[in-house]
């Protein structure tokens, strides 16, 4: 079969391990978050946990001593991916860019994070919502307590305030927030209405700016941590004591400027080579029409994260906190 030029076959050498190592740190990071959040049932223990090995322990940085075996499984899948990502580069570049060899590559990623990602949140949502059975006696009492409640609240990351001030109102009117998922899903608990504050934090890959405030917040003011999960990964901290965070906050508004800047700098990258390629493309002679489409939806794509970013930029350097 033919192969590609040699300028798109490199940029499918390093698009492959690139995609195979964001699949990675998803399933890791989803391990992580069901650790956290199902922890160890009674109902399930001994035999639906395992005792991690040694190896995994130190490549993933676990601390639980045992975890369930579908965790195992993630991690598992993780470390799969990522071997998977190295090993198809190099494959790309022995068989000179071959087209058969890219779609059976592709399609086995694509279909195969599809099948296991359906398995790992079916397991997911069955764990975390199992509870095992209860006495009469709890179950009546359980029925007539304050139920939980989800809310779907969208926030973009250059407006945190304007969760803040949500979270703030909704636990003065009796719900506090116990964990958050998939960014936009609050989940929260009847209390006691009460006046306190949150306040988000974030740190981009790779760097560690805003640690010493999370610190401060965790041993100067009392301030807990609230369960995050999700792409856009942050950290919420809920603060009872009155302290002043403006500090905090001014701290976080200048690093999302670098955030942004980071991001748009990104984007605009990959938009210029998607865009190049597409150019490259077309000025072939015998233009293929799956080609063209991909690589116009792949500059499509990056333009508009490019207005994303931009935008987000100029609110972030427009925004006045008080």
């Amino acid at each position: 079969m033919e192969a590609l030029p040699a300028n798109i076959g490199i940029f499918y050498t390093f698009g492959f391990p690139l995609c195979s190592f964001v699949i990675c740190a998803f399933f890791r990071n989803s391990a992580l978050t069901d650790i956290k959040e199902v922890g160890i049932k009674p109902q399930f223990y001994p035999r639906h946990y395992i005792a991690p090995a040694r190896w995994m322990r130190n490549v993933f940085g676990l601390q639980a001593p045992v975890i369930l075996k579908f965790e195992y499984f993630e991690f598992m899948l993780a470390l799969f991916y990522a071997i998977y990502g190295i090993v198809s580069g190099i494959v790309l570049t022995a068989c000179r860019y071959n087209m058969l060899v890219i779609a059976c590559l592709f399609y086995f990623e694509e279909f195969s994070v599809l099948f296991f990602e359906l398995i790992v949140i079916v397991l997911s949502i069955f764990y975390r919502r199992k509870h095992g059975k209860q006495s009469s006696a709890s179950s009546n009492a359980a029925s007539t307590a304050p139920k939980p409640t989800v809310r779907f609240f969208f926030y973009s990351q250059w407006n945190y305030k304007k969760a803040e001030q949500w979270l703030e109102e909704m636990e003065r009117g009796g719900f506090r927030l116990s964990k958050v998922s998939w960014c936009w899903w609050f989940h929260f608990v009847p209390s006691q209405p009460k006046d306190v504050q949150y306040l988000f934090t974030y740190n981009y890959i790779k760097e560690t700016a805003m640690l010493d405030c999370e610190d401060h917040l965790r041993s100067r003011c009392g301030a807990n941590c609230i369960p995050f999960s999700g792409l856009l990964y942050a950290t919420v901290y809920r603060e009872t004591a009155g302290n002043d965070l403006s500090e905090i906050v001014r701290f976080r508004q200048h690093y999302l400027k670098h955030v942004f800047r980071q991001k748009l700098f990104l984007s605009l990258l990959f938009s210029v080579l998607a865009a190049a390629i597409l150019v490259l493309t077309l000025r072939d002679g015998a233009p293929r029409l799956g080609e063209v489409l991909w690589w116009g939806m792949a500059s499509l794509v990056g333009v508009l994260f490019d207005f994303w970013y931009l935008y987000g930029l100029f609110r972030v350097k427009s925004h006045k906190e008080v």
